[in-house]
């Protein structure tokens, strides 16, 4: 049996994204179902996570910095469209920074649409391409990402695609 593992799960801030200014009226905010169905399949087979929403947020970075430092995740993953792909790279340098031992995956719109280019721009180790609500539980099980299907992975300046 592994040993417990931790994930963060990160949805960017939107906070200013969107329209969102004050008197803005397009805000598409909502509950976050895809990060509650992974952290589901994380606490089922039991490891602890944390979901830090940051959508009505400022982006703080000293503060995400701050939790990263204090729970140590093995796992950080992080989710997002086109418009918050920049806090998802600005994020994977942060945790890589912090401590390169920590997994970094992202899921989602952006990076389902653009693995390739989501990995080449960022500190990301993992793209999880399409549906992945097992793929962190996986990896905390210890298992070899490159046996995950779906999965966009780091390889030097490259990457490899698990199918």
């Amino acid at each position: 049996m592994p040993a417990v593992g931790h994930a963060l799960l990160i949805n960017p801030s939107s906070f200013r994204t969107y329209g969102s200014t004050e008197g803005g009226i397009a805000f598409p905010v909502y509950p976050l179902v895809n990060l509650a169905s992974i952290a589901g399949a994380i606490r089922e087979r039991g490891h602890s996570v944390r979901i830090l929403d940051l959508s009505y947020r400022p982006y703080d970075t000293g503060m995400i910095r701050r939790i990263v430092a204090d729970e140590h995740p093995d796992v950080v993953g992080l989710t997002a469209t086109t418009p918050l792909m920049n806090q998802v790279r600005d994020l994977s340098f942060l945790v890589k920074d912090l401590d390169p031992s920590i997994l970094t995956i992202a899921g989602g719109a952006h990076v389902s649409a653009l693995p390739e280019a989501s990995l080449a721009e960022s500190a990301l180790d993992i793209v999880a391409k399409g549906e992945a609500d097992q793929v962190v539980a996986d990896l905390l099980d210890g298992h070899d990402p490159a046996g995950i299907a779906g999965l966009y992975l780091r390889d030097g300046d490259g990457c490899t695609s698990t199918g």
